[in-house]
C-alpha cells in the first residue's frame, strides 16, 4: 500500500474563552471512518468532516491541555492511512 501524506495543522480556536485546540488532518476518503474512530479514541472532543472528492478534511478538537498529543496523533494517522 502506498504511504500518503497526511497534513495535520495544530492551532488554537479563535473563539474567546474556548478551551479547545483544533487540528485539521487531510486523509483519503476511504480512510475517513477509521481515521475518525482513531481520533475519538485519542480523546478528541469531536470530529467535523469536510468532504473534498477523493479526500476529506477532518477538523478535530482536543482540550488545550492535551496539546502535546498532536505529534502522537499525526504519527498515528500516518500509520493508519498507510495500511
Amino acid at each position: 500500500m502506498e504511504l500518503r501524506p497526511v497534513p495535520c495543522y495544530n492551532r488554537p480556536m479563535s473563539i474567546e474563552g474556548a478551551h479547545w485546540r483544533e487540528i485539521t488532518a487531510t486523509v483519503p476518503a476511504e480512510d475517513e471512518a477509521r481515521a475518525s474512530a482513531f481520533l475519538i479514541e485519542q480523546g478528541a472532543g469531536g470530529v467535523w468532516v469536510e468532504s473534498n472528492g477523493s479526500q476529506v478534511h477532518l477538523h478535530v478538537f482536543f482540550p488545550l491541555q492535551e496539546g502535546g498529543r498532536v505529534d502522537a496523533v499525526r504519527k498515528g494517522l500516518r500509520r493508519l492511512v498507510s495500511k
